[in-house]
């Protein structure tokens, strides 16, 4: 260990050298000739063999404290040790608060003590210099930004790994040069000179081609400090944001797109953001107002509203914003002659990934030249569309009544409004539930029969779509209205008014016998869906021979059709195999073959099986399974099939050029096996219900096939083997499934 010692006073000195001079194994250099302290900061900054800086210093000696400031920022990883000539212990801990790292008093010293200290305050400095350095390498070699420190000259004093991929310049070849000589990007000076002027800031996005390859960087950049606080440098922070730049493109490009098709669309048509805030019209919108769109942001198309009817309307839009749902309305909007005309107001809720509110997209058609007065429209729609007559009190509609012919039809007709409040009843349908329409009236369907789902209905509402169930189990609430064990056909289509607007539900309903019908159904199908197993597999086995050469050599381009036909038959044959095994677990007892396995290995297996349906999809499927380990006793044949149908669903459901990843954990107590996608996700309110039998996300609707069997299936075989299976909440991107057995 080599210790500098530097002092004025050389009668200090010598004492000092005669003391220093018993301690071994440390070397002791005295610089009583250097009375400039810019000659010893010179010394210290370029001279990197000292371990250690010994001070001999006084409470009276003028510019102490200075001279600590300027050693401890000047050579901040050399430890300094004061010698104090006063056994003054406040003094002393005002020179450990000036950077000290240690103070021995003069009457103390020894060359025992003076060893001792000087041995633990390297050892120290060594820990915390090691610890510091090995956090601040990982730092930098392992972050995904890029990160440049330069000095007061602008020169380039460190470049991590980050930085030579994304500027193709590797560390020895920059490091000493002129940053502006560097990084060719213009007004990179001003920025850095900015920053060595004490701000910190996010410079303008750069854009830098390399390889022909378009990379759009955001730099950040703040200043360098010393202990003291006074600037020794600039850090800059280079961050690839290529993928968001490139995704604001597309956005553009669609924005510009959907003004296009909204401009042709004969209706007047508004957006609105997700606090209900118009912030589009379209050019029929603006021909009808006679205005700019400028002129009708904020809440100026609201000025076109007649004013007894303003307060009203912002009322519906705001109980739309705050329910998240649609409406239809009706009142008088003045158009660019400033005449009032008659307007039907229709709009429905956008939303985007995982069910997210983004806002309203409405439409408004003139109403007035077709005839029909306010009267005659609330008897036809006996809707949920409502006039501002309707809101404010004036005048209540009756609920519309049914022809005779329908009501004395031993059919259930039912009419319910957007919110799925019963308009109109059958007395035939109000029968069913041992209850009168007058009861009923107003009642919410869904609170009198719960075991029709408003999901179901607000599909057939939002998507035009219609269901049928046969032999559906009614459940009713705690003060049933009806009887017990009753069985209903059901079919429920969309509710249209004369515009063909859909205004609500229709639902027809007829009560049946029991299930003994269903059940010999049940059976039918499943020996017709056991009997397709066997020529889907045939067909499977002949596909594989022609693939590899059976018949003859194969081209490249007719093994690829052929491998896209096999897919195609092995996924059905996958939905074939879901619906015999559903039927096995609600009419039998599985029996499982349990064998201590590897379930890391059979995860593996699965994602092999299924890395060429990923591929045709462009999906990048990832796997981190170690071989051999998470050993459990499972059904193999039955634990593949789970982790086939939840790595399919998640290939399924993530867009070209998303992310699918498999992963284990093994603990003590239990084994897991993760899967996870980068698709459109599951939202909070779905999670309760993604295992329900024959149930189907709506906002996955057109996304893949399927039959709402697979994760009610998955549940089944890992409750079965007392496992869990869960979907794992909280996700900002797409899905997380988790399964877990016990050891």
């Amino acid at each position: 260990m080599k210790v500098l010692v530097y002092g004025k006073n050389k009668e200090k000195l010598e004492q000092l050298k005669k003391i220093a001079g018993a301690c071994k194994g440390t070397e002791f250099e005295f610089c009583s000739e250097l009375e400039k302290q810019e000659k010893l900061l010179e010394r210290l900054r370029y001279a990197h063999e000292y371990d250690l800086v010994l001070l001999p210093v006084s409470k009276d000696d003028e510019g102490i404290y200075s001279l600590l400031g300027i050693l401890t920022s000047e050579a901040a990883d050399m430890p300094l040790i004061c010698l104090l000539s006063d056994d003054d212990e406040e003094e002393a801990l005002k020179l450990i608060q000036y950077g000290a790292a240690e103070v021995i008093f003069a009457s103390e010293i020894t060359p025992d003590t003076l060893a001792r200290v000087t041995g633990r305050v390297r050892a120290r400095a060594l820990k915390g210099g090691q610890l510091q350095s090995k956090m601040s390498d990982f730092v930098l070699t392992n972050s995904f930004d890029g990160i440049v420190a330069l000095d007061l000259h602008g020169r380039v004093m460190l470049w991590n790994r980050s930085m030579e991929r994304m500027f193709s310049k590797k560390r020895h070849e920059v490091l000493g040069k002129i940053a502006t000589d560097v990084l060719p990007f213009e007004g990179i000076a001003r920025e850095i000179k900015r920053a060595l002027d004490g701000q910190s800031f996010a410079g303008v996005r750069k854009v830098f081609v390399s390889r022909e390859q378009r990379r759009h960087y955001q730099p950040f950049y703040a200043p360098l400090t010393s202990r003291t606080g006074s600037i020794i440098g600039v850090m800059g922070i280079f961050r690839d944001l290529t993928e968001i730049a490139e995704r604001e493109a597309v956005n553009t490009e669609l924005n510009a797109r959907l003004e296009k098709v909204a401009d042709s669309i004969p209706q007047m048509l508004w957006f609105a953001n997700s606090f209900g805030e118009r912030n589009f019209f379209n050019k029929k919108y603006l021909e009808f107002a006679g205005a700019k769109a400028s002129h009708l942001l904020d809440e100026g198309w609201l000025m076109a509203v007649q004013p007894e009817q303003r307060a009203v309307y912002s009322s519906v839009l705001k109980e739309a914003v705050e329910k998240k749902q649609g409406f239809h309305i009706e009142y008088q909007m003045k158009n660019k002659d400033n005449v009032y005309r008659r307007v039907m107001d229709s709009c429905a809720p956008l939303t985007g990934e995982g069910g997210k509110f983004l806002g309203l997209i409405g439409y408004c058609t003139d109403v007035s030249a077709t005839g029909t007065t306010m009267h005659r429209m609330d008897a036809i729609s006996a809707s949920s569309t409502r006039s501002f007559s309707d809101i404010s009190g004036k005048r209540r509609r009756r609920p519309t009544q049914i022809s005779s012919t329908m009501e004395n039809a031993p059919l259930g007709v039912w009419k319910l409004d957007r919110d799925l409040n019963i308009l109109t009843v059958s007395r035939s349908a109000a029968a069913q539930l041992g209850s009168t329409p007058e009861d009923l009236y107003g009642k919410k369907f869904t609170d009198i029969v719960r075991n029709i789902s408003e999901d179901s209905l607000y599909e057939v509402m939002n998507e035009r779509s219609s269901f049928q169930l046969n032999a559906h189990e009614i459940e009713m609430t705690g003060g049933k209205v009806g009887k017990d064990d009753q069985y209903w056909d059901v079919a429920a289509w969309p509710l249209l008014d004369r515009t063909k607007d859909v205004i609500g539900v229709c639902l027809s309903t007829i009560e049946v016998e029991g299930r003994s019908e269903d059940k010999g159904k049940e059976a039918f199908v499943a020996t017709l869906v056991h009997d397709l197993k066997t020529p889907l597999i045939g067909a499977d086995r002949t596909l594989e021979m022609l693939i590899e050469g059976a018949m003859g050599d194969v081209e490249d381009a007719q093994s690829e059709v052929l491998s896209m036909l096999q897919r195609s038959n092995r996924g059905l044959l996958r939905m074939v195999q879901n619906l015999i095994e559903v039927y096995r677990y609600d009419f039998a007892k599985p029996r499982f073959d349990l064998v201590s396995t590897s379930l890391f290995d059979i995860a593996l297996d699965c994602v092999n099986e299924l890395s060429a349906l990923a591929e045709e999809k462009k999906v990048n499927l990832e796997a981190n399974l170690i071989e051999g380990h998470g050993i459990v006793a499972v059904d193999e044949i039955a634990v593949k099939r789970v982790i086939i149908n939840l790595i399919d669903n998640a290939i399924k459901f993530t867009p070209q050029g998303g992310r699918v990843r498999v992963w284990g954990e093994e603990t003590p107590n239990t084994v897991t096996i993760f899967v996870k996608d980068s698709g459109i996700g599951i939202s909070q309110d779905e999670i309760p219900r993604v295992f329900d039998k024959f149930w189907r996300s709506p906002t996955n609707t057109g996304q893949a096939v399927g039959t709402g069997l697979g994760l009610y299936l998955c549940k089944q075989v890992i409750d079965a083997h007392h496992g869990e299976i869960t979907v794992v909440p909280g996700q900002s991107e797409g899905t997380l499934m988790r399964i877990s057995f016990n050891t």
